[in-house]
């Protein structure tokens, strides 16, 4: 009885194995995904499709993110704030999103009698293959200032064992304005064997230029002011293990800029300005402030005491403000000399546009003695104490009580739109008395006088 159990068991194994034995008769039996199958002797035989995630093997183009069943899960740490995981379709340690703490910082300084207003945004702590450092820059109020423009940025700060450490430090040439704020995105690096560490103090320069006027006199003037991130303890910040990749996208919707992102650009997107593109944040030699104000700057503003700016034919030229119009001045100058007695007139326009106006000068013989024969004007000029503003040479003859003669005066040039000047008339005469010729010369002053040169 025994053998006969035996037996049995036996027979359902070879039941069994021939069963397994069967396991296909052709090849469309052997069906895998990812894989290809061929029935060899009952059995069936699978190869991998080579360059399909699930085949097993993690082959080129493949990998954690992209094809976690043939490359493996993307996880695990690297120090105290990085993670790996998934980033552009990349294995990459990173901070872990709920770890990021976005910073806002917001300041204002004055410098030359400039405000400025600098908002900092950037991540903490901060990933230095990935963050960028943004900052925004307004005007909050001018003064007698104009044609401000952005220079250079540096960004530093201070390790522990207090070595001071530039982390950013690029020139900008950016104009800024009331109406214009400047936004620039700050790629920071510094020489680290660490994965991560923090910095103190750190400090932003900043360095500008731009146009003063006082008393109707323009000055290029360059400056620089501290931003100071008090608020700020420390700022932290990581240095991942593994290289990074581009997104996928670095458009940043301005046609005047290439957007370029590569290995040589440590896989960053930056935006390289296309020449000659208005926009491209560079005021080139065939762009004015009025045809392309976002690269040079608006025309606006004043540009004296009595001048500001406006477009015309795509030039910003200065003409006289709306508001003010010229005034016309009249000085009587009753001159008394030993021997004979005039009485001038000087008439001119205050403010005074050199392109149009003169100064009228009239002399009139009102007395004089006997033995005087003539008076003759010879030589008349305008000072600023003891430098030479404009000249004329007369040849004005005075003969008869009551004769007048006239003469006029232009000024050709002046440093800028508007200079405020005071002004003396100077009067070179001489004159026969007795068989002698006298000479001798008179002044008088004018007062100040705004000088100012529209169209310029």
């Amino acid at each position: 009885m025994r053998f006969s159990y035996i037996f049995l068991a036996l027979a359902v194994l070879v039941l069994i194995l021939a069963g397994c034995s069967r396991e296909c008769k052709i090849d469309s039996d052997c069906v895998k995904p990812h894989f290809s199958g061929r029935c060899d002797v009952k059995v069936c035989v699978y190869s991998p499709v080579p360059n399909e995630c699930g085949n097993g093997i993690c082959e080129s183009g493949e990998n954690k993110c992209n094809c976690a069943f043939d490359c493996g899960i993307c996880q695990g740490n690297n120090g105290l704030y990085l993670k790996y995981s998934c980033i552009n379709n990349a294995c990459v340690d990173s901070v872990p999103l709920e770890q990021v703490n976005p910073v806002y910082l917001s300041s204002e300084t004055k410098s030359s009698g400039i405000t400025f207003k600098v908002t900092s945004d950037f991540n903490q702590p901060f990933n230095l293959k990935k963050d960028l450092f943004k900052v925004d820059f307004s005007v909050m109020a001018v003064g007698t200032s104009s044609d401000i423009t952005l220079q250079r940025l540096v960004l530093s700060g201070t390790t522990k064992d207090r070595r001071t450490v530039t982390l950013y430090d690029e020139p900008v040439n950016r104009p800024i304005h009331l109406s214009q704020d400047v936004s620039e995105e700050f790629i920071l690096s510094f020489p680290t064997n660490e994965y991560y560490g923090e910095l103190i103090n750190l400090v932003l320069e900043v360095y500008y230029d731009y146009s003063y006027t006082v008393s109707g006199k323009v000055s290029q003037k360059s400056a620089s002011f501290q931003s100071k991130y008090s608020g700020l303890k420390a700022f932290s910040w990581v240095m991942p293990k593994e290289s990074y990749v581009c997104p996928e996208s670095c458009d940043d919707d301005n046609k005047a800029t290439e957007d370029i992102c590569s290995e040589s650009t440590g896989f960053f997107c930056i935006h390289k300005p296309i020449s000659g593109v208005c926009g491209n944040s560079i005021c080139e030699s065939s762009e004015t402030k009025c045809s392309c104000a976002v690269d040079c700057g608006p025309c606006s503003g004043v540009a004296g005491n009595f001048m500001s700016y406006v477009c015309s034919a795509d030039n910003c030229v200065s003409q006289l403000k709306p508001s003010f119009s010229q005034e016309s001045k009249k000085i009587f100058d009753d001159r008394r000399m030993a021997y004979f007695h005039l009485q001038n007139n000087y008439n001119f326009y205050d403010p005074f546009n050199i392109n149009s106006d003169k100064i009228d000068v009239s002399f009139s013989l009102y007395d004089k003695n006997e033995e005087v024969s003539q008076i003759r004007i010879t030589d008349i000029r305008l000072f600023e104490g003891s430098s030479e503003v404009s000249y004329v040479k007369q040849e004005i003859a005075l003969s008869n009580v009551g004769e007048s003669a006239s003469a006029s005066l232009s000024i050709e040039d002046i440093a800028g739109v508007e200079d405020n000047k005071a002004l003396t008339l100077a009067v070179w005469y001489e004159f026969d008395r007795g068989g002698q010729t006298v000479k001798s010369d008179f002044r008088k002053p004018l007062g100040s006088i705004t000088l100012v040169k529209p169209g310029a």
